[in-house]
């Protein structure tokens, strides 16, 4: 009798640390899910900034409307010679449309990789929630056949 009970808690306390680890885990890889959105999002805001400069300089010093109000346009010039770069932490540096464009493409490899980095955690810690999932139930099935 004291051999099945002792068995029944530890088996018990075996499942709630298992249930515990993979709610830890999920919790983790649900905070690495929202890390590569939030990188992917960057990425893709450097993507449109690159080929926003792109454009600009391809159309190098031309005339445009510019809105004051949603009824109210006033001409201006367009010198692409230089930019303004969000360099990040909200400062902005003037750069010529090449060193931008270098940047840019830097920022996007950059954040590229971080990525790559990130899904390769998630996958790891999915396997494990797998694996404690896997344990959980494969230690309720032996209980049930005691």
């Amino acid at each position: 009798m004291f051999w099945n009970h002792s068995c029944l808690l530890f088996v018990l306390h075996r499942r709630l640390l298992l249930f515990y680890s993979c709610s830890c885990f999920f919790q983790e890889a649900e905070f690495l899910v929202c890390s590569v959105r939030q990188l992917k999002d960057s990425q893709a805001r450097y993507a449109h900034a690159l080929e926003s400069v792109e454009i600009v300089s391809r159309n190098r010093n031309g005339e445009f409307l510019v809105p004051l109000t949603s009824y109210m346009y006033v001409p201006g010039a367009l010198n692409t010679d230089h930019v303004m770069v969000n360099i990040g932490a909200g400062f902005h540096v003037e750069k010529s449309t090449e060193e931008a464009k270098a940047f840019l493409k830097r920022q996007i490899d950059l954040v590229s990789k971080q990525v790559e980095k990130v899904e390769s955690v998630v996958e790891e810690k999915c396997l494990i929630i797998k694996g404690v999932k896997a344990s959980i139930l494969t230690t309720g099935a032996a209980n049930h056949r005691s």
